[in-house]
Protein backbone atom coordinates (compact mmCIF):
# COMPACT_ATOMS: atom_id res chain seq x y z
CA UNK A 1 0.00 0.00 0.00
CA UNK A 2 2.83 2.41 0.78
CA UNK A 3 4.33 1.82 -2.66
CA UNK A 4 1.00 2.41 -4.42
CA UNK A 5 0.51 5.64 -2.48
CA UNK A 6 4.04 6.74 -3.38
CA UNK A 7 3.40 6.10 -7.07
CA UNK A 8 0.35 8.36 -6.93
CA UNK A 9 2.28 11.07 -5.07
CA UNK A 10 5.15 10.87 -7.53
CA UNK A 11 2.79 11.24 -10.49
CA UNK A 12 1.25 14.32 -8.94
CA UNK A 13 4.63 15.82 -8.16
CA UNK A 14 5.79 15.32 -11.70
CA UNK A 15 2.69 17.02 -13.05
CA UNK A 16 3.07 20.02 -10.73
CA UNK A 17 6.83 20.53 -11.16
CA UNK A 18 6.69 23.48 -13.50
CA UNK A 19 10.28 24.22 -14.40
CA UNK A 20 12.45 21.34 -13.37
CA UNK A 21 12.02 18.82 -16.19
CA UNK A 22 11.58 15.11 -15.43
CA UNK A 23 12.20 13.83 -11.94
CA UNK A 24 15.49 11.97 -11.96
CA UNK A 25 16.11 8.47 -10.77
CA UNK A 26 16.09 8.07 -7.02
CA UNK A 27 19.31 8.19 -5.02
CA UNK A 28 18.40 7.02 -1.51
CA UNK A 29 17.92 3.27 -1.37
CA UNK A 30 20.57 2.87 -3.97
CA UNK A 31 23.52 0.85 -3.28
CA UNK A 32 26.96 1.77 -2.30
CA UNK A 33 29.01 4.02 -4.53
CA UNK A 34 32.06 4.49 -6.65
CA UNK A 35 34.89 6.81 -7.47
CA UNK A 36 33.11 10.03 -8.30
CA UNK A 37 33.53 11.36 -11.79
CA UNK A 38 34.03 15.06 -11.30
CA UNK A 39 31.61 17.43 -13.00
CA UNK A 40 32.41 19.87 -15.73
CA UNK A 41 33.70 22.43 -13.23
CA UNK A 42 36.75 20.33 -12.38
CA UNK A 43 39.40 20.15 -15.09
CA UNK A 44 42.53 19.34 -13.11
CA UNK A 45 43.51 17.43 -10.01
CA UNK A 46 42.81 19.72 -7.03
CA UNK A 47 45.55 20.60 -4.58
CA UNK A 48 45.24 19.13 -1.06
CA UNK A 49 43.94 22.48 0.18
CA UNK A 50 41.37 22.69 -2.61
CA UNK A 51 40.26 19.11 -1.98
CA UNK A 52 39.88 19.77 1.75
CA UNK A 53 37.76 22.83 0.99
CA UNK A 54 35.60 20.82 -1.40
CA UNK A 55 35.07 18.10 1.22
CA UNK A 56 34.15 20.70 3.86
CA UNK A 57 31.63 22.27 1.50
CA UNK A 58 30.19 18.83 0.73
CA UNK A 59 29.79 18.08 4.44
CA UNK A 60 27.85 21.31 4.93
CA UNK A 61 25.57 20.49 1.99
CA UNK A 62 25.14 16.91 3.24
CA UNK A 63 23.71 18.16 6.53
CA UNK A 64 21.61 21.04 5.19
CA UNK A 65 17.79 20.83 5.07
CA UNK A 66 17.43 23.91 2.88
CA UNK A 67 20.49 24.13 0.58
CA UNK A 68 18.44 22.88 -2.37
CA UNK A 69 15.17 24.54 -1.45
CA UNK A 70 13.88 21.31 0.04
CA UNK A 71 10.12 21.03 0.34
CA UNK A 72 8.46 18.58 2.74
CA UNK A 73 9.16 15.07 1.51
CA UNK A 74 6.34 13.06 -0.01
CA UNK A 75 7.96 9.73 0.82
CA UNK A 76 5.60 7.64 2.99
CA UNK A 77 8.17 7.01 5.74
CA UNK A 78 9.36 10.63 5.95
CA UNK A 79 6.22 12.44 4.77
CA UNK A 80 6.01 16.09 5.73
CA UNK A 81 9.63 16.39 6.85
CA UNK A 82 12.22 18.68 5.35
CA UNK A 83 15.18 16.35 4.96
CA UNK A 84 18.86 16.43 4.17
CA UNK A 85 21.16 13.65 3.02
CA UNK A 86 21.99 13.12 6.69
CA UNK A 87 18.34 12.48 7.62
CA UNK A 88 18.52 8.96 6.18
CA UNK A 89 22.29 8.55 5.99
CA UNK A 90 22.77 8.98 9.74
CA UNK A 91 24.74 7.30 12.50
CA UNK A 92 28.19 5.71 12.53
CA UNK A 93 27.57 3.80 9.28
CA UNK A 94 25.67 6.65 7.60
CA UNK A 95 22.44 4.67 7.40
CA UNK A 96 19.24 4.95 9.43
CA UNK A 97 18.80 1.16 9.11
CA UNK A 98 15.33 1.71 7.64
CA UNK A 99 13.52 0.75 4.47
CA UNK A 100 11.99 3.64 2.53
CA UNK A 101 9.76 3.89 -0.53
CA UNK A 102 11.85 5.59 -3.22
CA UNK A 103 11.61 6.17 -6.92
CA UNK A 104 11.56 6.26 -9.78
CA UNK A 105 14.05 3.50 -10.51
CA UNK A 106 15.04 2.08 -13.86
CA UNK A 107 12.11 -0.35 -13.96
CA UNK A 108 9.52 0.83 -11.41
CA UNK A 109 7.98 4.19 -10.41
CA UNK A 110 8.49 3.38 -6.71
CA UNK A 111 10.04 0.53 -4.73
CA UNK A 112 10.96 -0.32 -1.15
CA UNK A 113 14.71 0.04 -0.62
CA UNK A 114 16.93 -0.17 2.43
CA UNK A 115 19.04 2.94 3.07
CA UNK A 116 22.54 1.83 2.05
CA UNK A 117 25.56 2.65 4.17
CA UNK A 118 28.11 5.07 2.73
CA UNK A 119 31.30 3.38 3.92
CA UNK A 120 34.28 2.98 1.58
CA UNK A 121 32.11 3.38 -1.49
CA UNK A 122 34.82 5.00 -3.58
CA UNK A 123 35.70 2.91 -6.65
CA UNK A 124 32.60 0.70 -6.42
CA UNK A 125 30.43 2.05 -9.27
CA UNK A 126 27.72 1.65 -10.46
CA UNK A 127 25.51 3.08 -7.71
CA UNK A 128 22.15 2.17 -6.17
CA UNK A 129 20.91 -1.29 -5.27
CA UNK A 130 20.01 -1.74 -8.92
CA UNK A 131 23.15 0.01 -10.17
CA UNK A 132 21.24 2.48 -12.33
CA UNK A 133 23.56 5.42 -11.69
CA UNK A 134 27.04 5.33 -13.25
CA UNK A 135 28.43 8.16 -11.12
CA UNK A 136 28.11 9.25 -7.53
CA UNK A 137 27.01 12.68 -8.70
CA UNK A 138 24.05 11.24 -10.56
CA UNK A 139 23.12 9.11 -7.55
CA UNK A 140 23.19 12.17 -5.29
CA UNK A 141 21.20 14.29 -7.74
CA UNK A 142 18.48 11.64 -7.79
CA UNK A 143 18.01 11.85 -4.03
CA UNK A 144 17.94 15.65 -4.07
CA UNK A 145 15.33 15.98 -6.83
CA UNK A 146 13.02 13.03 -6.07
CA UNK A 147 9.75 14.13 -4.39
CA UNK A 148 9.85 10.89 -2.37
CA UNK A 149 13.21 11.85 -0.90
CA UNK A 150 14.68 15.33 -0.44
CA UNK A 151 12.17 16.99 -2.79
CA UNK A 152 14.49 19.84 -3.70
CA UNK A 153 12.92 22.76 -5.54
CA UNK A 154 16.02 23.51 -7.59
CA UNK A 155 18.68 21.59 -9.44
CA UNK A 156 22.02 21.14 -7.66
CA UNK A 157 24.94 22.65 -9.53
CA UNK A 158 27.76 20.52 -10.89
CA UNK A 159 30.08 22.04 -8.28
CA UNK A 160 27.69 21.17 -5.45
CA UNK A 161 27.44 17.59 -6.69
CA UNK A 162 31.24 17.39 -6.88
CA UNK A 163 31.49 18.67 -3.30
CA UNK A 164 28.95 16.16 -2.01
CA UNK A 165 30.70 13.33 -3.85
CA UNK A 166 34.06 14.40 -2.43
CA UNK A 167 32.67 14.35 1.10
CA UNK A 168 30.89 11.00 0.72
CA UNK A 169 34.07 9.41 -0.64
CA UNK A 170 35.80 10.15 2.68
CA UNK A 171 33.29 8.30 4.87
CA UNK A 172 34.14 5.22 6.89
CA UNK A 173 33.36 3.65 10.25
CA UNK A 174 35.77 2.69 13.04
CA UNK A 175 37.35 -0.73 12.61
CA UNK A 176 35.83 -3.58 14.60
CA UNK A 177 37.75 -4.38 17.78
CA UNK A 178 38.82 -7.98 18.38
CA UNK A 179 37.47 -9.36 21.64
CA UNK A 180 34.91 -6.56 21.82
CA UNK A 181 33.02 -6.58 18.54
CA UNK A 182 33.91 -10.10 17.43
CA UNK A 183 35.57 -13.33 18.53
CA UNK A 184 38.97 -13.36 16.73
CA UNK A 185 39.40 -17.15 16.86
CA UNK A 186 35.99 -17.84 15.37
CA UNK A 187 36.44 -15.00 12.89
CA UNK A 188 39.58 -16.62 11.49
CA UNK A 189 37.66 -19.86 11.02
CA UNK A 190 34.81 -17.92 9.44
CA UNK A 191 37.16 -16.29 6.94
CA UNK A 192 38.08 -19.70 5.53
CA UNK A 193 34.41 -20.69 5.36
CA UNK A 194 33.62 -17.40 3.58
CA UNK A 195 36.24 -18.15 0.92
CA UNK A 196 35.61 -21.90 0.51
CA UNK A 197 33.77 -22.92 -2.71
CA UNK A 198 31.12 -25.38 -1.59
CA UNK A 199 27.66 -24.32 -2.79
CA UNK A 200 25.76 -24.26 -6.06
CA UNK A 201 23.46 -21.82 -7.81
CA UNK A 202 20.10 -23.26 -8.95
CA UNK A 203 19.38 -20.11 -10.97
CA UNK A 204 22.05 -21.08 -13.49
CA UNK A 205 24.06 -17.86 -13.19
CA UNK A 206 27.00 -20.04 -12.23
CA UNK A 207 27.48 -23.25 -14.20
CA UNK A 208 26.09 -26.40 -12.59
CA UNK A 209 29.58 -27.85 -12.14
CA UNK A 210 30.96 -24.67 -10.50
CA UNK A 211 31.12 -24.52 -6.72
CA UNK A 212 30.38 -21.10 -5.29
CA UNK A 213 31.51 -19.36 -2.11
CA UNK A 214 30.46 -16.19 -0.34
CA UNK A 215 33.63 -14.74 -1.85
CA UNK A 216 32.44 -15.57 -5.37
CA UNK A 217 30.43 -12.34 -5.30
CA UNK A 218 31.80 -10.61 -2.20
CA UNK A 219 35.31 -10.38 -3.58
CA UNK A 220 38.28 -8.04 -3.19
CA UNK A 221 39.14 -5.75 -0.32
CA UNK A 222 35.66 -4.19 -0.34
CA UNK A 223 33.91 -7.53 -0.72
CA UNK A 224 31.94 -6.66 -3.84
CA UNK A 225 32.22 -7.73 -7.46
CA UNK A 226 30.19 -4.62 -8.44
CA UNK A 227 27.93 -6.91 -10.42
CA UNK A 228 24.27 -7.98 -10.31
CA UNK A 229 22.72 -11.17 -9.01
CA UNK A 230 19.25 -12.64 -8.55
CA UNK A 231 19.22 -13.26 -4.82
CA UNK A 232 15.92 -13.51 -2.97
CA UNK A 233 14.35 -15.51 -5.78
CA UNK A 234 16.59 -17.72 -7.94
CA UNK A 235 15.02 -16.35 -11.12
CA UNK A 236 14.28 -12.81 -9.97
CA UNK A 237 11.07 -11.01 -9.08
CA UNK A 238 9.31 -9.87 -12.26
CA UNK A 239 6.34 -8.31 -10.42
CA UNK A 240 7.32 -6.15 -7.44
CA UNK A 241 11.00 -5.31 -7.85
CA UNK A 242 13.24 -6.99 -10.43
CA UNK A 243 16.15 -4.67 -9.67
CA UNK A 244 18.41 -4.09 -12.66
CA UNK A 245 17.13 -5.25 -16.02
CA UNK A 246 18.92 -5.91 -19.29
CA UNK A 247 18.16 -4.13 -22.54
CA UNK A 248 16.25 -7.24 -23.63
CA UNK A 249 14.00 -7.09 -20.56
CA UNK A 250 15.80 -9.88 -18.72
CA UNK A 251 16.13 -9.63 -14.94
CA UNK A 252 19.67 -8.99 -13.70
CA UNK A 253 18.83 -8.49 -10.01
CA UNK A 254 20.68 -6.45 -7.42
CA UNK A 255 24.23 -5.23 -7.01
CA UNK A 256 26.51 -6.96 -4.55
CA UNK A 257 26.87 -4.53 -1.62
CA UNK A 258 30.14 -3.54 0.01
CA UNK A 259 30.58 -5.55 3.22
CA UNK A 260 31.80 -3.04 5.76
CA UNK A 261 30.77 -2.55 9.41
CA UNK A 262 27.95 -5.07 9.18
CA UNK A 263 27.70 -4.82 12.95
CA UNK A 264 26.21 -1.35 12.36
CA UNK A 265 24.02 -1.83 9.28
CA UNK A 266 21.30 -4.41 10.13
CA UNK A 267 18.81 -5.27 8.70
CA UNK A 268 20.16 -6.53 5.40
CA UNK A 269 19.18 -7.02 1.72
CA UNK A 270 17.93 -4.37 -0.69
CA UNK A 271 14.53 -4.15 0.98
CA UNK A 272 15.81 -4.73 4.51
CA UNK A 273 14.18 -8.12 5.10
CA UNK A 274 17.29 -9.78 6.53
CA UNK A 275 16.75 -9.23 10.24
CA UNK A 276 13.89 -6.78 9.92
CA UNK A 277 11.84 -7.09 13.14
CA UNK A 278 8.62 -6.49 11.18
CA UNK A 279 9.25 -9.34 8.75
CA UNK A 280 7.47 -12.63 9.43
CA UNK A 281 10.61 -14.77 9.52
CA UNK A 282 12.71 -12.35 11.52
CA UNK A 283 13.72 -12.43 15.17
CA UNK A 284 11.94 -10.23 17.69
CA UNK A 285 14.64 -7.61 17.38
CA UNK A 286 17.48 -7.06 14.94
CA UNK A 287 20.80 -6.51 16.65
CA UNK A 288 23.54 -7.66 14.30
CA UNK A 289 24.08 -11.28 15.31
CA UNK A 290 20.42 -12.40 15.10
CA UNK A 291 20.03 -10.47 11.84
CA UNK A 292 23.23 -11.97 10.44
CA UNK A 293 22.17 -15.46 11.54
CA UNK A 294 18.95 -15.09 9.59
CA UNK A 295 20.78 -13.71 6.57
CA UNK A 296 23.48 -16.38 6.60
CA UNK A 297 20.76 -19.00 7.02
CA UNK A 298 19.03 -17.70 3.91
CA UNK A 299 22.22 -17.93 1.85
CA UNK A 300 22.88 -21.38 3.29
CA UNK A 301 19.60 -22.56 1.78
CA UNK A 302 19.63 -20.40 -1.36
CA UNK A 303 23.04 -21.63 -2.50
CA UNK A 304 22.98 -25.04 -0.80
CA UNK A 305 26.13 -24.30 1.18
CA UNK A 306 25.44 -26.96 3.83
CA UNK A 307 26.87 -24.85 6.64
CA UNK A 308 26.67 -26.49 10.06
CA UNK A 309 25.39 -24.37 12.98
CA UNK A 310 28.97 -24.04 14.22
CA UNK A 311 30.15 -22.88 10.79
CA UNK A 312 27.34 -20.33 10.66
CA UNK A 313 28.46 -18.92 14.01
CA UNK A 314 32.07 -18.69 12.83
CA UNK A 315 30.98 -17.01 9.62
CA UNK A 316 28.97 -14.47 11.60
CA UNK A 317 32.02 -13.57 13.70
CA UNK A 318 34.03 -13.03 10.52
CA UNK A 319 31.31 -10.76 9.12
CA UNK A 320 31.27 -8.86 12.42
CA UNK A 321 34.99 -8.24 12.00
CA UNK A 322 34.77 -6.53 8.61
Amino acid sequence: MLILAAVALLAGARASRAAGGPVSESGTGGGAGAKAKRGSTTTATPTPAEQAALVAEGKELFNSVDAFGQQPSQGPTIAGLKVSCQTCHAGPAFTDNRTHVVGPTGSRPAVARQTPHLLRIKDTAPFAWDGRNPTLQKQIRGAITSPLEMNGSREPTAHELDALAAFVETLDAPDAVAGVDFDPVLAEQGKHIFEEPRGMDPSGEFAADVKVACASCHTGDKKTDRSFHKILMPFGDPVLDPGAMGDDGSIKGFKTPVLRALRLTAPYFHEGLGGDPTAMRSPVNSPPRPALLETVGFYNERFQMNFTPAEEQALIEYLMSL
